[in-house]
């Protein structure tokens, strides 16, 4: 789960979506946005964290009726 410059998000659509990925700190505020356009399956997608500090942080990814969120580690 540490992640350096670039961070990989993977994950499984159970249709063809636009998702969201949010990233917060942990004082809950959002550092980062980006819009995931997925396809039905396996989707992997890249996302440049070069400009976010080190620390600890949650990654919530949502679509139409899904969500998910998992916490990582961006290491310097």
């Amino acid at each position: 789960n540490p992640a350096n410059d670039v961070l990989s998000i993977n994950f499984d659509a159970i249709e063809s979506s636009v998702f969201t990925a949010e990233l917060f700190d942990v004082t809950g505020k959002l550092v980062k946005t980006v819009t995931l356009n997925s396809q039905k399956g396996n989707n992997s997608h890249l996302l440049n964290i070069k400009d976010v500090n080190a620390g600890t942080y949650m990654l919530k990814i949502a679509g139409n009726e899904s969500s998910m969120t998992r916490q990582l580690m961006i290491i310097r």
